[in-house]
């Protein structure tokens, strides 16, 4: 079964989205961390069993032969709800049940 894993907002950096969501939410973001494969990083909020991200371009980071996830080449103006992603517990058997073209997982760890 496919299920809400987390909500995620795109910033221009990070120091910016963060400051947004503590901003309206009236909490503070910890934990986060680098994502090598596609050169960015993020702040997290555990929202009980799922999770609110914010996540930028790491300009630390070298850029990847790939587009980033959530189009954040192209990401401008203030920071913004631009995603959800879900999570299963037997993706083959998701993709398999799915229309053609969902495309290809890739491994991230």
């Amino acid at each position: 079964m496919i299920r809400l894993d987390h909500l995620a907002v795109a910033a221009e950096t990070l120091e910016e989205g963060v400051a947004a969501v503590e901003a309206a939410l009236g909490v503070t973001l910890a934990g986060g961390g680098q994502h090598g494969h596609m050169g960015t990083h993020n702040r997290l909020l555990g929202l009980g069993d799922l999770y609110l991200e914010v996540i930028a371009v790491d300009p630390a980071a070298p850029a990847p032969a790939w587009p980033r996830w959530f189009d954040l080449d192209h990401f401008s103006g203030p920071p913004r709800l631009a995603n959800w992603v879900a999570r299963c517990d037997d993706l083959d058997a998701e993709i398999a049940a799915s229309p053609a073209g969902i495309g290809a997982p890739v491994a991230l760890s």
